[in-house]
């Protein structure tokens, strides 16, 4: 189809080739021939959207909402944030705060702010006497 040159290839009609998309972009003239020159096969038809080898993010929060994080864990993850991050303990107060943990983990309960407080004492203790004691 494309002039001076002659050459002979072969393809399947509802492949996804280099060869089926050059006869749709340059020669939808010859598109029905091209078909027509394979028997028993049909023609070009758009193919259904293959599914995403990535997951969608939609996915990705169902399959880490169905994973049971227990609440200690949760718990020193809340006090490590504050530590490191230099929160003040009322960030657990904050309905923002609350709205996220909750819809991470529906099953969590947020920690309270004297709790924060007392296990962040505990640990300044615990802390004291490891460096003291070593």
């Amino acid at each position: 189809m494309c002039l001076p040159a002659v050459k002979y290839l072969s393809a399947f009609n509802n492949s996804t080739s280099n060869l089926q998309k050059h006869v749709l972009r340059k020669h939808p003239s010859k598109q029905l021939a091209f078909s027509r020159a394979k028997p028993g096969k049909r023609t070009h038809q758009a193919n259904p959207p293959s599914p995403s080898k990535q997951t969608n993010i939609k996915d990705a929060m169902t399959v880490g909402g169905n994973r049971r994080v227990p609440q200690g864990k949760i718990d020193k993850i809340i006090i490590r944030l504050i530590c490191e991050g230099l929160h003040t303990f009322s960030l657990v107060e904050q309905p923002a705060f609350k709205e996220l943990l909750t819809t991470l983990n529906p099953q969590c309960k947020v920690i309270s702010r004297p709790t924060v407080r007392t296990r962040l004492e505990a640990s300044a203790i615990q802390m004291k006497k490891n460096v003291m004691w070593g």
